[in-house]
């Protein structure tokens, strides 16, 4: 039996992981681009929350407004720095209203954002709205070679008597 593991790379997700008090928020951005199928997929968020009372949570999905196929188009004709400028707009705008939640809500950072890889199969399974599970374990694999604990969730506090 033969497969065929396409595994170019097509773009990178950006993880992060914020707290406010014992509640750890776990988030994924998820680039555009064409999945395995070649349809487009618009950039998504995944999110979810997790505390000592919910460990387990699954993933929340959002997805940004489709760019219609002649923006993508007339984009790839600017110059590089206009194009980089036009993404980050988008990005902004999409992310905006999340992290002026967060940020209103005290939620902080609590390291460095970490970047990995997204291949056509990783976006195939946003535009079906599931967990990019193998996504999950790129950042886990990169949090256990940055020194991070296992553990994401941050003991309780004992009570006190």
């Amino acid at each position: 039996m033969t497969t065929n593991n396409d595994t170019t790379v097509i773009g990178r997700a950006v993880y992060l992981e914020m707290t406010r008090g014992t509640t750890v928020l776990q988030m994924i951005v998820m680039p555009e681009g064409y999945s395995k199928s070649q349809k487009f997929v618009p950039m998504t968020c995944f999110r979810r929350r997790l505390n000592p009372m919910t460990p387990r949570k699954s993933w929340r999905m959002i997805s940004a407004h489709t760019t219609s196929v002649a923006e993508r188009v007339s984009a790839s004709a600017l110059p590089e720095e206009e194009r980089i400028k036009l993404i980050s707009d988008r990005v902004l705008r999409f992310l905006d209203p999340t992290f002026s939640s967060l940020v209103g809500n005290s939620y902080k950072l609590t390291h460095d954002p970490i970047v990995v890889d997204v291949t056509a199969e990783d976006l195939e399974a946003s535009l079906t709205a599931k967990t990019p599970y193998k996504v999950v374990g790129r950042v886990l694999k990169v949090r256990k070679a940055m020194g991070m604990p296992k553990e994401i969730i941050p003991a309780a506090p004992e009570p006190s008597v």
